[in-house]
């Protein structure tokens, strides 16, 4: 076995104590497990580092750029567990957020180790964006053993053997590692270090499975088509690379120009749609320069398109585009008629209603074959239009706007009425994302996918309380303003859907959710998004 290179951080130091109980202080037992593992890991050859050697203070930013500098095989980060829930005493390991790769891997590895020795339980190991864990290392975990409370002189000595014996059977059996790669003719060809298993191993296109050959060692991939490609190569147990994934970019070869309304004269709403040499959508982010009749446009595609709006008075457009090094020209004649139009200022997702009749606004647009009409639109008053006599309106934003465009994740637990908070926050101009909570591990992929600014987690208890995770700001802050709206307590919670993904996370212990409730919740969203303005 090549020597390896380990890299230990004792979690916390010097100001930075971590978790305290009776007369224990995590650092000092961070400090001392990094120490044995340390001396057993250079008995058996390795090559050992710690982030800190002493009781000294250590930023996170720090840690990752000394794991970057030294790129070490494996990165372990040692803490030990507190909590303001009671979960019992259990093994905790988090791995870097991925969907498969080596640091799962070693996460389960560790886990099993940790359970067997300590003899106490494990949770299932956990996907973490903690910061410490975003480095450049292959294999990147963190490990909380156990409880302090549940502290004795032995574990130490014990955890260490488990953490040394994972170690050690995890570099037994040699996961491949991805090097490099080129493009030749309709395959993707990885170049790879260590043993792999082609029948193990699996390559993705837009999560459609293509074939994956093993010559000579290197992984050739079959180009067919389109799209993101996902490669994960394993050995004969299992063993897992880290993730290969790259964009395979489309070959334009065709494309097609929808004009609406057409009208001479009179605004119209041109769509371009994309297509590769496998005649699906091109890619999305692909720039597109356009010039109409000497007016110019910069639009990216988005599911194999753009849309943008042409306000000019002619009979003909002349289009010229470039996308991808290649230039394209069309000139397309407008139609006589008339229709009504107008620009409803602002708006991006509503209708204009007459009777049973719905005319759709795009980009801002409203085309009909009635002049009088209602508008609904999100995140706007509902207003008359009389497209005769007006062309431009400008209908006041509900809220002063203050949730538009605004991301907003909503679970729930037993209580439906959550949905109507999702509802309204929608109809007020947000992008909300609401699910009913099955498990916390799928809860939280949802909510980070999302990438939502708020969280609100709601959960039936008896005992009424808002909680919030004690390093989250504005998680504090969202907690205190739903607290002084709806008149419950706030305090801390460790539950990891409201330490794992961004912006402000609260959980709202309830009895019932009430209309009075539903109304003080959205208030107090809007409180917030009104103070970090």
């Amino acid at each position: 076995m090549d020597k390896k290179k380990i890299l230990i951080d004792p979690g916390h130091g010097g100001n930075e104590t971590g978790a305290i109980y009776k007369n224990l202080v995590e650092k000092d037992l961070n400090l001392k497990v990094a120490f044995k593992l340390k001396d057993m890991l250079e008995k058996y050859d390795f090559e050992v580092y710690l982030t800190r050697y002493e009781d000294k203070e250590l930023t996170l930013k720090q840690r990752i750029e000394l794991t970057n500098k030294i790129m070490p095989d494996l990165f372990i980060s040692i803490h030990h567990n507190s909590s303001y829930e009671d979960f019992g005493n259990r093994v905790e390991v988090y791995y870097r957020y991925e969907e498969d790769g080596p640091s799962l891997k070693f996460a389960e590895l560790l886990t099993l180790h940790l359970e067997k020795y300590l003899k106490i339980p494990s949770r299932k190991p956990f996907p973490a964006f903690y910061t410490v864990l975003r480095n450049d290392a292959p294999v990147s975990v963190l490990v909380e053993p156990y409880y302090l409370k549940y502290y004795n002189d032995d574990l130490p000595e014990i955890t260490s053997i488990a953490l040394f014996e994972a170690i050690k059977e995890f570099f037994k059996w040699e996961y491949p590692r991805i090097k490099n790669f080129e493009i030749k003719n309709n395959f993707v060809i990885l170049d790879v270090e260590g043993r792999w298993d082609a029948e193990m191993s699996i390559a993705t296109i837009d999560n459609e499975r293509v074939l994956i050959e093993k010559r000579n060692n290197k992984a050739y991939i079959y180009i067919t088509k389109s799209g993101n490609l996902t490669v994960i190569l394993r050995n004969f147990k299992g063993f897992p690379s880290r993730i290969f994934e790259m964009k395979i970019n489309n070959i334009l070869k065709s494309y097609t120009i929808d004009v609406f309304p057409a009208i001479k004269n009179i605004p119209n709403l041109i769509t371009i749609r994309f297509y590769d040499i496998f005649l699906q959508n091109i890619s999305d982010d692909f720039e597109v320069q356009i010039n109409v009749n000497g007016i110019e446009y910069l639009a990216k595609t988005r599911d194999g398109k753009i849309s943008f709006i042409v306000e000019m008075e002619t009979e003909v457009y002349d289009i010229r585009m470039k996308i991808a090094n290649l230039e394209f020209f069309e000139s397309i004649p407008l139609n006589d008629g008339s229709i009504y139009w107008g620009k409803i200022e602002g708006v991006w997702d509503g209708y204009g209603i007459y009777e049973d009749k719905i005319y759709r606004i795009f980009n801002g647009y409203l085309f009909s074959n009635v002049p009088k009409l209602k508008v609904i639109a999100r995140g706007f008053q509902t207003i008359e239009v009389d497209l005769s006599k007006e062309r431009i309106y400008k209908p006041d934003k509900l809220f002063e706007g203050v949730f538009h465009h605004k991301r907003i994740a909503i679970i729930y637990d037993y209580l439906d009425s959550a949905y109507e908070i999702a509802s309204r926050l929608w109809f007020f101009g947000a992008n909300v994302l609401i699910f009913r909570y099955d498990d916390e591990l799928s809860a939280i992929r949802k909510v980070i996918d999302f990438n939502s600014e708020v969280l609100i987690f709601l959960k039936y208890s008896e005992i009424e309380v808002i909680k919030h995770y004690e390093m989250d700001k504005y998680g504090e802050k969202l907690a205190q303003m739903l607290s002084k709206r709806l008149k419950i307590f706030n305090d801390y919670s460790s539950y990891q859907i409201l330490i794992q993904p961004f912006g402000a996370r609260v959980l709202l212990e309830l009895k019932n959710l009430d209309e009075d409730m539903i109304r003080e919740i959205i208030l107090g969203i809007k409180d917030y998004f009104e103070s970090v303005v």
